[in-house]
């Protein structure tokens, strides 16, 4: 990702409703740390300290996403940020999978997978 889309991403964060719990809300900024997350080698505590999250709530946001991707309501909210910032090309070229690093071993990546409980958002 180009510091150019890492402005443009940074700005628009800037002028969302970072503290509402609305679901809407909420789905856009999960779909911006996925983003960040896969299209940029920023660490987790960076794409935090632009939320103004901590790190763990980055790592919570991803294990969401990977749940809430089937459902229809998250697709709904997602869908004109989907057409502004598209992972399709990000997913091809990333590192990691979910927040996995992919040059992990198949035994740690079961681990990760199995112990992660991922719980649906209210």
């Amino acid at each position: 990702m180009s510091s150019e889309e890492l402005n443009r991403v940074k700005d628009y964060i800037n002028q969302m409703e970072l503290k509402s719990r609305k679901d809407k809300y909420k789905f856009r900024r999960y779909y911006l740390m996925k983003y960040l997350r896969v299209g940029s080698e920023l660490s987790l505590s960076s794409i935090g300290a632009i939320f103004k999250k901590d790190h763990s709530t980055i790592v919570n946001a991803l294990k969401k996403v990977a749940v809430l991707e089937g459902y229809p309501d998250y697709h709904i909210h997602t869908n004109e940020l989907a057409i502004e910032f598209p992972l399709d090309g990000l997913l091809v070229n990333s590192t990691t999978f979910n927040g996995i690093q992919a040059s992990n071993s198949l035994r740690q990546l079961e681990r990760q997978l199995f112990y992660s409980k991922p719980s649906l958002i209210r």
